[in-house]
């Protein structure tokens, strides 16, 4: 009965979840622990926490677009409905030839929204799995073998010492849509950079390392060897931008300020979490100021309530999530 578990886990996780993005600085992992942690991932996340819910992961047609963006954003920010689980891998190819401003606002909002709150829903499951290690261990019970596994593998994907929950809890956490949604439309250009057509790179990291995929700015300057990453498709961009949040030194004090609002028992606040990210661009205060100025304009803050279509988890920013 649990070798078909697994097998049927494991045919659904490959079809639906895109593989997770390691961090540049993170030493590969030995062959026989790698395999073990997926294990461990997969057979406890069939029992406990993944939820089977309908999945589309979307190539993108000239006739996808409409059907796949047929939802309303204002019913989605007034709590009236929720997110399709239909996933674009790539940007609608009109996204930049569409004039009306409030047109191109919505179809790029309605295609990075989903991608998001998935993201954010696979780090609320880990989240949820650390929790409740944490109180099994506080109530002196065994964890079992599969959970030290990959509890071990989650210590090393995010540079932890192991065993030390406390310290992933403030790393492996939610990032508000409202926050993300701005900075895509920020460091996109709502859609149209090179980056984001070429190398579904909604996000503007660098990467220097040639383990990773990366396009070449046109105007980088004369001695500079950095490339914007590139990925295979939107959902591996939208992963490895919130890994980046999530782990780079440049960024804890966004992870800190996040950590002291769940200890408040507050909802994320992407507004005040925006004033930690000077370090984001080299624009500094000023590129706060932009992305609260969009944050503000399009009413993002709405959207940390939204929900993916058959959600059983606390959605990401609103509801306090220990």
């Amino acid at each position: 009965m649990l070798g078909l578990l697994v097998g049927c886990v494991a045919a659904y996780t490959g079809f639906v979840i895109q593989n997770p993005v390691e961090r540049e600085s993170s030493a590969p992992r030995p062959a026989r622990l790698a395999e073990a942690y997926e294990a461990a991932t997969t057979i406890t996340a069939a029992g406990k926490y993944l939820a089977a819910t309908p999945v589309k992961v979307v190539p993108l047609t000239k006739n996808d677009p409409a059907l796949a963006l047929n939802y309303s954003l204002a019913s989605v920010s007034k709590g009236e409905t929720v997110v399709p689980r239909i996933f674009l891998t790539s940007l609608p190819g009109d996204i930049g030839k569409t004039r009306v401003v409030a047109k191109r606002k919505a179809l790029f909002f309605k295609t990075v929204l989903p991608l998001i709150l998935k993201a954010n829903e696979e780090l609320a499951t880990e989240r949820t799995r650390l929790w409740d290690i944490r109180y099994r261990r506080n109530l002196g019970l065994k964890v079992d073998a599969l959970d030290q596994l990959w509890l071990d593998g989650m210590t090393e994907q995010y540079s932890v010492k192991r065993d030390d929950i406390a310290t992933l809890l403030k790393k492996v956490d939610v990032i508000p849509a409202s926050l993300a949604l701005a900075q895509a439309a920020e460091e996109s250009g709502w859609g149209s950079s090179r980056f984001a057509k070429e190398g579904n790179a909604l996000f503007g990291q660098w990467t220097y390392s040639s383990r990773h995929k990366g396009l070449s700015p046109i105007e980088r300057e004369k001695g500079e060897k950095h490339r914007v990453r590139a990925f295979d498709n939107l959902a591996q961009g939208v992963k490895a931008y919130m890994r980046n949040l999530n782990t780079h030194r440049a960024y804890r004090k966004l992870r800190n300020l996040r950590s002291r609002m769940r200890t408040k028992g507050s909802p994320l606040d992407g507004y005040l979490l925006a004033g930690t990210l000077t370090s984001y661009s080299a624009r500094g205060e000023d590129y706060v100021v932009a992305l609260r100025s969009i944050m503000e304009v399009n009413g993002l803050a709405t959207f940390d309530d939204a929900r993916l279509h058959g959600s059983s988890l606390p959605q990401a920013a609103r509801k306090p999530f220990i």
